[in-house]
């Protein structure tokens, strides 16, 4: 069953807040925001922003820092 992110309305990727080739956006939508249950769980965007409530403008989804590294350099 498809279930969709519920930080899909707000994410700054999907309100053009990061603008994002269209394929590349089309990319995540399908890998971390739409999908089986849960997948959202892989988006750093959404660790992040569960854990401390924001994330920053810069980060992707498929980011190569953890979470906990991108609040260390972030200071958050």
């Amino acid at each position: 069953m498809e279930e969709t992110c519920k930080y899909y309305n707000t994410c700054p990727i999907l309100t053009g807040k990061i603008h994002l080739e269209e394929n590349k956006l089309d990319e995540y939508k399908a890998r971390f925001c739409k999908g089986e249950k849960n997948a959202w769980n892989k988006c750093i965007r959404f660790q992040v922003r569960e854990i401390v409530g924001r994330c920053p403008l810069d980060i992707m989804p498929d980011a190569s820092m953890s979470p906990e590294e991108v609040i260390e350099k972030y200071d958050l």
